[in-house]
C-alpha cells in the first residue's frame, strides 16, 4: 500500500484520480489504518487543497470537505474565508465546519451576511445555524437571535422555516 500511497502522490489534479483517492482514505479510516497519516502527507497536502479549493468542482470540494478531517485545511483557511461566502448548498454546508475554526472577527460578519442574504439556502444555513452552538456565547447569542427572527419573519408555514424552527432547537438549548 505504501507503493500506492507513493506513486499517487502529486498526481490527484484529475477528478477521478481524487475521487479513488478520497474511497482509499475512507476505506483506511474504516478500518482504523495508519495509513491514513501517508495518504494525507501525500495526497491532500495545502498545494492540493488549495488547488482543488480554487478549482470550479464543487462536487469534489464538497466530497473534500466532508471526508478529510478539519484539520488538514489549516493552511488553506484563508482562502476558505476567501470562497466560503460564494458557495451555496452542500458544498458550502460542507464547508462551514471549517470555516467555524477560523478567526472569530473573520468568521461572525460571513455567518451573519449568510443568514442576511441567502437565509433560503437550506443546507447552508443549517450548517451555519449547527456552528453557531460552538461560537463563543456573546457572539453566538446575537447570531442565534439574527436567525431566530429572520427565520420567524418568512412568509407562511412552508417545511422550509419548519425545518429552520427545528434546527434552531439545538443551539437555542445549548446557549
Amino acid at each position: 500500500m505504501r507503493r500506492l500511497i507513493e506513486c499517487g502522490k502529486n498526481k490527484l489534479d484529475d477528478p477521478i484520480l481524487m475521487t479513488w483517492a478520497l474511497r482509499r482514505y475512507q476505506h483506511a479510516q474504516l478500518r482504523g489504518s495508519d495509513l491514513c497519516r501517508s495518504m494525507e502527507e501525500a495526497w491532500f497536502h495545502d498545494l492540493a487543497l488549495r488547488r482543488w479549493i480554487d478549482s470550479s468542482d464543487h462536487t469534489l470540494l464538497e466530497e473534500l470537505f466532508r471526508i478529510l478531517p478539519s484539520q488538514l485545511f489549516v493552511n488553506v483557511r484563508p482562502r476558505i474565508v476567501d470562497r466560503w461566502i460564494t458557495w451555496s448548498g452542500a458544498l458550502g454546508a460542507e464547508a462551514t465546519t471549517v470555516l467555524v475554526k477560523c478567526r472569530l472577527e473573520e468568521v461572525i460578519p460571513l455567518l451573519a451576511r449568510h443568514v442576511e442574504g441567502n437565509l433560503l439556502d437550506f443546507e447552508k444555513t443549517v450548517a451555519v445555524i449547527a456552528a453557531i452552538a460552538d461560537l463563543p456565547p456573546a457572539n453566538a447569542l446575537l447570531l442565534l437571535n439574527d436567525v431566530t427572527d429572520r427565520v420567524s419573519e418568512l412568509q407562511n408555514e412552508s417545511f422550509t422555516k419548519r425545518m429552520l424552527l427545528y434546527a434552531l432547537l439545538r443551539p437555542t438549548a445549548a446557549l
